[in-house]
């Protein structure tokens, strides 16, 4: 599905078309030359197939009718180049002309993968080093011609094209096929690193009338994801540089590495920009772009959320470019207005075409209901996102993940009888299993002396059994690292765990694992003398565990 880096409306923006639209443009390389195979096309925002695909002449020009008004999005494909996906609104007459110039696919330095896939079966043949400098293997043919695509040779696309072919196939997506005529019972394909320019230049878009609603869109939305990938970036590599250092220190590499970005300034310039602005298609733009600066919700402005929610509307396509943006939306617009905010959930989940944009609205709905203890309205909402349509989402995924107990379907949720289990402790005869337990309360803490979390809940799992071990609580510690050496030295370096301790050989492929659904670290349960569920996952981090102790032997009458 066509989507990008993250995330009421006037209705006449959306409403059916009554003529097509036309975009005219060139499109070349980044060097202002002919692409020998190029085609522009036209998505609805979120769309999985375009509406519109047209070839591009070999003069590079190209007339493409979008077939409606509103926002749209277009793609722009040739041959050994990477595409590039332009969102602008389109309409109202106005003429919209563009050059587009690709960036190279670059090869990587090393060309030893370098494999084709083609008319035969099987995972493909690994191209061999000549004495030219070219790379080449020959290929039995059992047709009259020979069709492949290259792997393991260019750093962006799984598969893509070469430099030899006696012509080129659209593939129907974003790359193309080469194809080779096989007069013989055999073909040569020859690839040939020379021919492939040095990627020196970016991609770049430049509209003949740059005022226009469809250039001034374009710019907001070029912006947003710009940043976002931006961001993002910065982000994963601050995390991969901090894996296994205290959670502070992680939070101060992020702070710095989002220092240059200035983000709180970003809000300040679009809010003002949104203020200003006058034509509303570039207004809507504007306001998503505000919502998805990476800044805390308490930053920014909740007026500026639902006025994205009443400018654009429910069934708005621009939702489908930014489906996360729904979701944060509405996390915005809540602090600002909850009843309006419950209300624009709802109507995206009654009108919205999109089960990308339909689900987050859903997980905005669990993560509210979750955080204000409404059990029965959260398991709702989770059972909505366990259907079918939503299994391949995002947010259908996210559910699963973090909301996983109110899941009534499966084993581990409140309510339900602990799984049974016998395993043997660690560095104490005998094993523990649940029948050993029943008759007390005890928590059951899936960890890892590599998880932060785990490591950082230490100190208050320890306070929590010195309160309540005399009043019957247990803790049973199970170890998912790779040696039991590692948790030994563990506790007789740092924290000494005087409970139930367990190591669990198979780890998150074994069995145990599965029963209990641990997915991710920690993860806690608690389980009641009767044997049941109490509560688990985030409802036992912190002072919630205390709490949850305390209910429990309150109404237990100790």
């Amino acid at each position: 599905m066509l989507r990008f880096a993250l995330l009421a409306v006037v209705p006449l923006l959306f409403a059916p078309v009554t003529t097509a639209q036309t975009v005219t443009g060139t499109l070349t390389s980044a060097a202002d030359a002919p692409l020998p195979a190029a085609h522009a096309h036209a998505f609805v925002p979120g769309g999985e197939a375009p509406v519109a695909t047209v070839s591009v002449g070999p003069d590079g020009r190209f007339a493409l009718a979008t077939g409606r008004d509103g926002f749209v999005v277009l793609r722009f494909t040739g041959a050994n180049h990477r595409p590039v996906d332009l969102p602008l609104y389109v309409g109202d007459g106005e003429e919209v002309d563009l050059t587009v110039r690709l960036a190279v696919n670059p090869l990587l330095d090393n060309l030893s993968d370098l494999r084709v896939r083609g008319d035969f079966a099987g995972a493909g043949r690994t191209l061999k080093p000549q004495p030219d400098g070219t790379f080449a293997e020959t290929f039995p043919a059992r047709a009259d011609t020979f069709a492949y695509q290259l792997t393991g040779g260019f750093v962006h696309g799984p598969r893509v094209n070469g430099t030899d072919w006696d012509r080129l196939v659209f593939d129907g997506g974003s790359d193309y096929i080469a194809v080779l005529d096989a007069p013989g019972d055999s073909v040569t394909v020859t690839f040939d690193p020379r021919l492939v320019p040095a990627a020196e230049s970016l991609p770049s878009v430049d509209f003949a009338e740059r005022g226009t609603r469809a250039a001034r869109s374009a710019a907001v939305l070029r912006d947003l994801d710009n940043r976002s990938e931006l961001v993002f970036e910065a982000r994963r590599r601050a995390i991969m540089a901090t894996r296994g250092v205290p959670p502070e220190d992680r939070q101060a590499a992020l702070d710095a590495a989002m220092q240059p970005f200035d983000l709180s300034a970003e809000d300040a310039r679009l809010a003002a920009a949104a203020d200003a602005e006058t034509d509303p298609a570039v207004r809507q733009a504007i306001l998503l772009n505000y919502v998805s600066v990476e800044t805390e919700p308490a930053q920014k402005d909740p007026a500026l959320a639902l006025r994205a929610l009443r400018d654009l509307g429910p069934d708005a396509p621009l939702w489908g470019l930014y489906p996360a943006l729904v979701q944060r939306t509405l996390d915005l617009a809540r602090l600002g207005d909850p009843a309006a905010a419950e209300r624009s959930a709802q109507e995206f989940y009654d009108v919205h075409p999109d089960p990308d944009v339909q689900a987050y609205a859903l997980l905005h709905g669990l993560d509210v209901a979750d955080r204000a203890g409404q059990e029965g309205r959260a398991q709702g909402y989770f059972a909505l996102l366990q259907e079918e349509r939503f299994a391949e989402t995002d947010p259908g995924l996210i559910a699963e993940a973090l909301f996983g107990r109110y899941d009534l379907t499966g084993g581990i949720h409140v309510g339900a009888p602990v799984p049974d289990f016998s395993l043997q402790l660690l560095d104490a005869e005998g094993t523990v299993s649940r029948a050993s337990l029943l008759g007390r309360p005890y928590l059951i803490d899936f960890w890892a002396v590599w998880c932060s979390p785990c490591v950082a809940e230490m100190p208050n799992l320890h306070a929590t059994y010195d309160r309540y071990r005399e009043r019957g609580f247990d803790i049973l510690s199970i170890s998912m690292d790779d040696t039991p050496a590692e948790v030994r030295a563990f506790r007789a370096e740092r924290f000494p765990m005087p409970w139930l301790n367990v190591f669990s050989e198979e780890g998150f492929g074994g069995d145990l694992a599965e029963r209990f659904e641990v997915g991710s670290l920690p993860k806690p349960i608690l389980v009641g003398a009767d044997g049941r569920i109490v509560a688990e996952g985030s409802d036992l981090r912190g002072a919630n565990l205390g709490a949850a102790l305390e209910q429990l032997f309150t109404e237990a009458g100790q």
